[in-house]
């Protein structure tokens, strides 16, 4: 059996290796199954985690999305000022922290109604 360092570039592989029709291809569908399995239970695992932590802030839910997305896009802002101030990272910051700045004005007063829908929502699918 000869080594790497005794073979030279190209040496000890042939063109139809790559291609040999003896080989069997085994795919062990157990693992698969079980993938398949883990991936289900986690999923409804974190749906379930979803759904109780909506059931818990319903009422104040939009209003920390909304709170929530100002701050994400301050933060764009305020980062692309500090690692690269004459790029469009931070203009697209302050873009978007005016548009949702200018949002939250405009929806501010209708978030009670959006609240109230999402409750009777998740109410509905809690009882099914």
């Amino acid at each position: 059996v000869e080594t790497i360092e005794e073979l030279g570039p190209g040496e000890g592989i042939e063109d139809d290796d790559f291609l040999d029709t003896n080989v069997k291809l085994v795919l062990a569908h157990q693992n698969i199954i079980k993938m398949a399995y883990t991936c289900g239970a986690f999923a409804i695992i974190v749906s379930a985690l979803a759904l109780a932590f909506m059931m818990a802030m319903s009422r104040r839910l939009v209003y920390v999305a909304l709170v929530l997305s100002i701050g994400v896009s301050f933060t764009w802002g305020t980062i692309g000022i500090g690692i690269s101030p004459k790029s469009f990272v931070p203009i697209t910051g302050i873009i978007a922290l005016m548009l949702t700045v200018g949002y939250m004005f405009v929806v501010w007063d209708r978030i009670p109604f959006a609240s109230a829908n999402l409750t009777t929502a998740l109410t509905g699918v809690r009882d099914n």
